[in-house]
């Protein structure tokens, strides 16, 4: 998803708990032209969730689109 939105100019924010996942997703978005910042948080704690996503709209401005992806088993 977040690749789709690059490609067609979208600057993305992601969020997930692991920082050293969000690092590496941030770099391979890069390597494809997509501007991309890491914002960690565990979406199940309200205030870390808030907190990133509040991190996310001072970094990079307004949120235009907000899509929320389980993620896959076993990664």
């Amino acid at each position: 998803m977040a690749r789709a939105f690059g490609r067609r100019g979208f600057r993305v924010g992601l969020i997930a708990r692991t920082r050293a996942k969000l690092d590496a997703l941030v770099g391979e978005l890069a390597g494809l032209g997509v501007t991309a910042a890491a914002f960690p948080a565990d979406i199940r704690d309200r205030d870390s969730l808030t907190a990133a996503r509040s991190a996310a709209r001072s970094a990079m401005g307004p949120i235009g689109v907000l899509e929320f992806g389980r993620g896959r088993p076993g990664r």
